[in-house]
């Protein structure tokens, strides 16, 4: 059998690569792949203090001409709501809190985000909830050392270390919450036992109403908060070793920046200026605690607290959201 000429080998092979070629071609076009992911927060997941940046996505295969358009709880958000901050996603686009507050108002929120090109519409849909509810020393949601009467709306296990001018008045304690409309907040403390407290303080409700007891002395709390919740105070009553009665504030410094024009350069540092919180606690008889605190939406908060009996106060605390 004769040998086919060598030309016609190298022809052959030559339609057979293109044609093994032509179907890769057709899914190498950057339209197939386009995908979007929420980085932060996780679908369902929950952001525990008010941030800088609510929303982290990583959109690939987005062209010049793609239309990004995102919704949420069924409004529209403005362009300029998407921007970076390097200190809180990295290279990924964000959704910036100064631009929509809305989105981080207590509760549950839907998200929708759609990449929208000439030939085909990516969609993502997902949830996620924001509590803001944060403890002071004795376990249990408030100010430093008094508690108000807001609660965790989501289920929420939080442990806490507190350390003393001496090293030796500080302790530590561990707490859990119901979440919910009505939620029960449960700590153990050391050295001063235990605390607990029942809240009625809907998720996207404004009005917080606690009672329950320090020790074996009983209190009740009335708080009020705006939403976003940059601003919460309280009123409250005791009897025995607490206050006949007091009143407490907690300031978010987010309030003030949010009303600073400041250039792109500062971005990174307004967004941890956004985390700290003044809290400020007068009770019966011209008694008074202070302080500040940095919170994160991951759950972590670290404060620095002068209380009124005591002397300065160094607290570290993780709250995780449990669903």
């Amino acid at each position: 059998m004769p040998t086919p000429p060598i030309r016609t080998i190298v022809s052959w092979s030559a339609i057979i690569i293109a044609l093994l070629q032509i179907p890769a071609t057709a899914t190498a076009q950057p339209g197939d792949a386009r995908k979007i992911e929420i980085l932060y927060p996780e679908r369902g997941g929950t952001i525990l203090a008010l941030p800088h940046v609510a929303i982290i996505l990583q959109i690939k295969g987005q062209l010049p001409d793609d239309k990004l358009t995102i919704w949420i709880d069924g409004r529209k958000l403005p362009d300029k709501a998407v921007g970076y901050c390097a200190i809180c996603a990295g290279q990924n686009p964000a959704i910036l809190v100064e631009e929509a507050p809305w989105i981080v108002t207590e509760g549950r929120h839907e998200i929708v985000v759609q990449l929208e090109s000439p030939t085909d519409t990516t969609r993502l849909e997902q949830t996620y909830f924001v509590d803001t509810a944060t403890p002071g020393m004795t376990g249990l949601t408030g100010g430093p050392s008094l508690p108000s009467g807001f609660a965790p709306s989501r289920p929420a296990a939080r442990v806490g270390g507190v350390l003393g001018e001496s090293g030796m008045d500080g302790g530590g304690w561990l707490a859990a919450s119901t979440g919910g409309p009505l939620s029960l907040e449960a700590a153990a403390r050391s050295p001063a036992g235990h605390a607990w407290k029942l809240s009625l303080s809907p998720p996207q409700g404004r009005w917080g109403l606690g009672a329950g007891q320090i020790a074996n002395d009983a209190f009740a709390a009335l708080s009020y908060r705006l939403q976003p919740s940059t601003v919460s105070l309280t009123a409250g009553t005791g009897e025995g070793l607490l206050p006949g009665a007091w009143l407490a504030a907690d300031l978010s410094l987010s309030l003030a920046t949010s009303r600073i024009k400041y250039p792109q350069s500062s971005r990174d540092f307004f967004a941890l200026v956004d985390l700290l919180h003044l809290k400020f606690e007068w009770a019966e008889g011209g008694q008074g605690s202070f302080g500040a605190s940095m919170q994160h939406p991951y759950g972590w908060e670290a404060s620095l607290f002068k209380l009124s009996q005591g002397g300065w106060r160094l607290q570290a605390s993780l709250t995780l959201s449990l669903r």
